[in-house]
């Protein structure tokens, strides 16, 4: 498959509004068959209302080949970020397969797009303008402010009506070195028209509905590589496990403080460049004993059968009680209605109990089996996994220690008797100066609730972790090393 740079093909002038006018006008970029990936502010009349009507116009205007299309809000990031994906009426094929970047290092890089300003619209046309310009990866803040400055070589005046002259540029697709690296998403007044800001495709890659619109409409989960002012090279990457890798497969499932035994037919995928970052997900569907190890084997049948045995000794004792006398009488050691009584409060105190670790093992249960699926990169200026929580960055400089160990549930054996965690999972585990600060889990975790997941003091684990086959856990554990040092602490043997 060939893989695509920007391709004006690939345009997209969106226009939304209702049945009798359109009311905004922005830009976007097709991403998949049916999929165009804009700026939420394009397509919504207000925040979480998209217009009544949107329509896209794909391609560009000088070729024949230009497709209208009706449209839909599909996606929209749960962080608010502000992206979206349209969902078209109709299939839009354009060859090429879409690679996704992320600006690293102290060079500024030349990026390009497409747009539709304002600033080009003209005798009731939407021109084309072509955005290009210097991305300086060291720019931006953190949160809502972790946006990718451009700086442009060339900018429009200010309006003299006041109006925003790159007003329809929202949306455009940012490009470094043929790689999808952001999304333009305003302008900056205090540099009047000269600066650009756009959302960092790093942000919102991960999330797992993003991930699973691009494996059903478009070339799958994305995979984004770093980008430096020397052009990475080309590394073939590395495909679903199929039968072919079978005899790297490791057996059922890990030891305590060992790597994940390979999955035969795991649907994982990562990209790991030789001597360079590493960059997997797993889709969540692997088998748990390919990577984790069963703590017990009682279900919630089998506590909801001790929950009625609790409930039936309950109703017995309680039955007993008419005309038994609980007064005690001179010389009696215990009158007649006690033993019925707590033989009564007992068992209804154990139905209690046991209904609630029945109650926890199903849901537990209930989540094991629609697992989300995760990410891990491990790169020179940090590292970070994606979830459903949304993606997470652990900087270096404020890593003491790494390493590789048991995520153990909080509680040990005790929180399998309560009927939660049912599995030990190994994961990557950090120590930092504060700890983890939130009360989080790491990606992975099946276990959506605040203190399922022990710590040890500041050390905690980030990153559940998949079934890999051998040649991924040796580029794992050699990309912690390189880019760790001293903090990387191999798993004891």
């Amino acid at each position: 498959m060939t893989r695509a740079e920007l391709d004006r093909r690939r345009l997209a002038l969106i226009r939304g509004g209702d049945a009798t006018r359109f009311l905004r006008v922005g830009t976007g970029y097709l991403i998949g068959r049916r999929l165009v990936l804009t700026a939420r502010h394009v397509v919504e009349a207000s925040k979480g209302t998209p217009w009544a009507q949107i329509v896209v116009r794909v391609g560009h205007p000088h070729d024949a080949d230009v497709h209208r299309c009706l449209a839909s809000v599909r996606w929209t990031d749960p962080e608010e970020r502000d992206v979206a994906l349209l969902l078209l009426d109709n299939e839009v094929d354009v060859p090429g397969t879409i690679r996704w970047g992320r600006p690293v290092g102290n060079t500024p890089l030349p990026y390009q797009g497409l747009a539709y300003p304002s600033a080009t619209f003209k005798d009731g046309q939407h021109k084309v303008e072509h955005l290009r310009g210097k991305l300086p990866p060291q720019a931006g803040g953190v949160g809502a402010q972790d946006l990718y400055v451009l700086d442009q070589e060339s900018a429009p005046d200010m309006r003299a009506d006041g109006e925003q002259a790159w007003s329809g540029a929202s949306g455009s697709a940012v490009f470094c070195q043929d790689h999808l690296v952001g999304v333009v998403i305003h302008d900056d007044h205090a540099f009047a028209n000269r600066r650009l800001h756009a959302c960092p495709a790093r942000t919102f890659t991960g999330n797992p509905a993003f991930a699973t619109l691009l494996q059903r409409y478009g070339d799958g989960p994305p995979e984004p590589v770093d980008i430096t002012s020397t052009p990475p090279h080309e590394t073939p990457a590395t495909t679903t496990p199929n039968s072919a890798h079978k005899a790297e497969a490791e057996g059922p499932g890990p030891e305590i403080d060992s790597l994940p035994a390979a999955e035969p037919a795991a649907a994982m995928q990562g990209r790991t460049e030789t001597n360079g970052p590493f960059d997997m997900s797993w889709t969540g569907k692997e088998p748990l004993s390919t990577y984790a190890t069963m703590l017990g084997k009682r279900g919630w049948k089998g506590l909801a059968t001790l929950t009625a045995i609790g409930a039936l000794a309950s109703v017995i004792g309680f039955s007993l009680m008419p005309g038994l006398r609980l007064e005690k009488l001179p010389g009696e050691e215990m009158p007649p209605g006690f033993v019925p009584l707590m033989v009564g409060v007992l068992g209804a105190l154990f139905a209690v109990s046991t209904s609630i670790s029945t109650i926890g093992r199903a849901y537990s249960e209930h989540l094991l089996k629609n697992r989300a699926g995760w990410g891990l990169y491990v790169g020179p200026h940090y590292m970070a996994t994606t979830s459903v929580t949304g993606r997470r960055e652990f900087a270096w400089d404020q890593i003491q220690r790494v390493t590789i160990e048991a995520i153990r549930p909080q509680g040990g054996n005790v929180e399998e008797l309560r009927g939660t965690a049912r599995y030990l999972y190994t994961g990557i585990h950090i120590r930092t100066k504060y700890g983890p600060g939130v009360d989080m889990y790491p990606a992975g975790w099946p276990y959506p609730w605040p203190g399922s997941v022990a710590g040890r003091g500041n050390q905690f684990p980030i990153c559940v972790l998949g079934p890999m086959l051998a040649q991924q856990r040796a580029e794992l554990t050699q990309a912690l090393a390189r880019y760790g040092g001293q903090k990387w602490k191999p798993p004891k043997a």
